[in-house]
């Protein structure tokens, strides 16, 4: 039987069921209201202790510390979310911390030509993956949104700058369209600076 959850905390939340018969189902506590509550498989009705789920995240959020110290560049850090995909939900807190991190790491190695324009489009991706799941966890004008549309409307600039030498209609089109998004980004963002806060 589904278990009816809040979409936010389905994202954060949700570990993946590895029983082998199980299809794509998630694990989620059983009682939410109840602390220490057993969790169950939202497809398959496995079920795990508290405790097992609790070390699960414990001993990953260990893991995902010292691989993104040992991070040089955004495909290293997109090596660690596929890792961690394996065990939880695309939107899981541990998953949106890495991507928040993509946004704002900066490659330790100098890239040009190719590399550079595909760490960029990387970056751009998380950018847009991360505003989208804060548009639910924390909507309107507050100071997170500023700061997320911010670093997308940076990044979307410089990708754009980055290819103002290649040819072509598609390559000029996207050009053009990551400039017109980047200035109504930034405009946003200096509407959720000037929003009064409560």
């Amino acid at each position: 039987m589904q278990i009816d959850y809040p979409y936010t905390a389905q994202c954060i939340l949700r570990v993946l069921c590895r029983c082998k018969d199980c299809q794509n189902g998630y694990l989620l506590p059983e009682q939410p209201k109840i602390i220490g509550c057993p969790w169950k498989c939202d497809k398959c009705d496995a079920h795990k202790s508290h405790t097992f789920v609790i070390d699960l995240i414990s001993i990953t959020e260990a893991k995902v510390i010292e691989w993104t110290a040992k991070a040089n560049s955004t495909n290293d850090m997109l090596e660690i979310l596929e890792k961690l995909e394996e065990e939880f939900h695309p939107n899981h807190f541990l998953i949106f911390g890495v991507k928040k991190s993509i946004m704002k790491k900066t490659s330790t190695v100098k890239l040009e030509g190719e590399p550079l324009l595909q760490e960029l489009e990387h970056k751009l991706s998380m950018c847009k993956q991360v505003k989208s799941l804060a548009d639910i966890q924390d909507p309107g004008l507050t100071m997170h949104n500023a700061y997320l549309l911010k670093t997308t409307a940076i990044t979307r600039s410089e990708l754009a700058k980055r290819t103002m030498d290649l040819k072509g209609p598609e390559v000029q089109a996207a050009q053009g369209e990551n400039m017109r998004k980047a200035m109504q980004e930034l405009k946003e963002a200096s509407l959720c600076l000037k929003t009064p806060k409560p």
